[in-house]
């Protein structure tokens, strides 16, 4: 997250010998009572000029929770919390936040500073996501944790084990199924999204970000997921029609040289998953499985070109 801007409390403010007159001033606005922040960023962003507001007066032992925590640390969430309020949790035993805007709870979390803001950890805050988040929404997130991009990955283990020292608790059984369906790999909300749809309409368990090379062992392309020994494989593109069209003639080139290795790719854009969108989903699918069958019944396709993880130094394979 970003660094919160400048925030004072009142008290701190006359005890330092400003008056309530210069605290009424245009320059400042006080989005919670009892604080004030700079107008101007206030202005700019209502959510970080009350969080700025809320640290300047809150207690030392609370701390952001659920979603607050969660866009703290950077976590993909719907965008339909787009407004949900500011959470901020107490530890138990303690009085939790009563002010508008905020829903205040009672919690015992592992605490982290980020930016000079204590939020729970990423542990706890996928816990209390549970109780806010579906089963699909949570499994986006869990793979954002477990990213090889992020800077200090969790593991898949770690988060059930975790998960499972609250049993009982409420989210928990949507904490654990979301996890059981989480794959390390998944670089964005959309390929968890496209990947978890395939997986539901039947398509076999595959890989994420994979190379694909001619016979040269040249270089064509990178996929989003698929099935190298079916030579089949989908690819998530959110550029829509803004692509540039000098780009957009080199995918085709390289979808022309992989039909001629024998790959079946698929790409899938913003519109398909709209509801008109989900039929293009089952046929690619049914290819998939097509495939499957027919390597089952051992006629594999023909091993053209080679593949190998994204990972560097990831050797190529047939």
């Amino acid at each position: 997250m970003d660094a919160l801007p400048w925030s004072v409390s009142v008290g701190d403010a006359l005890a330092a010998g400003a008056t309530r007159a210069s605290l009424r001033r245009v320059a400042l606005a006080a989005p919670a009572w009892g604080s004030r922040v700079d107008a101007e960023a206030a202005a700019a962003d209502a959510r970080t000029a009350m969080l700025a507001a809320l640290r300047a007066i809150q207690r030392d032992d609370q701390f952001c929770s659920h979603t607050t925590a969660a866009r703290a640390h950077g976590m993909p969430l719907p965008q339909r919390l787009d407004d949900d309020p500011i959470h901020i949790a107490s530890p138990t035993g303690t009085g939790r936040m009563r002010r508008p805007g905020v829903t205040g709870h009672r919690l015992k979390s592992r605490t982290v500073t980020i930016d000079g803001v204590r939020v729970e950890s990423r542990e706890d805050t996928f816990v209390h996501l549970a109780t806010i988040l579906d089963q699909t929404e949570l499994t986006i997130v869990a793979d954002w944790l477990v990213s090889p991009r992020r800077s200090a990955p969790l593991t898949i283990g770690a988060l059930v084990t975790h998960c499972r020292r609250y049993t009982g608790a409420r989210g928990i059984p949507t904490a654990l199924a979301a996890l059981a369906e989480a794959q390390v790999g998944a670089e964005s909300p959309r390929e968890t999204e496209s990947r978890l749809l395939m997986l539901h309409l039947g398509a076999p368990p595959m890989l994420l970000n994979f190379n694909v090379y001619d016979e040269q062992r040249r270089f064509l392309f990178r996929l989003d997921g698929g099935w190298p020994q079916l030579r089949a494989g989908w690819e998530y593109d959110g550029r829509g029609h803004h692509q540039d069209p000098a780009q957009a003639a080199r995918d085709l080139d390289r979808l022309d040289r992989a039909a001629e290795l024998g790959w079946r790719v698929r790409r899938f854009g913003t519109i398909h998953f709209q509801r008109a969108g989900v039929p293009e989903f089952e046929a690619f699918v049914a290819e998939v499985r097509a495939r499957q069958a027919a390597l089952d019944r051992g006629s594999p396709p023909a091993r053209l070109g080679y593949w190998s993880l994204a990972e560097r130094g990831a050797l190529l394979q047939r």
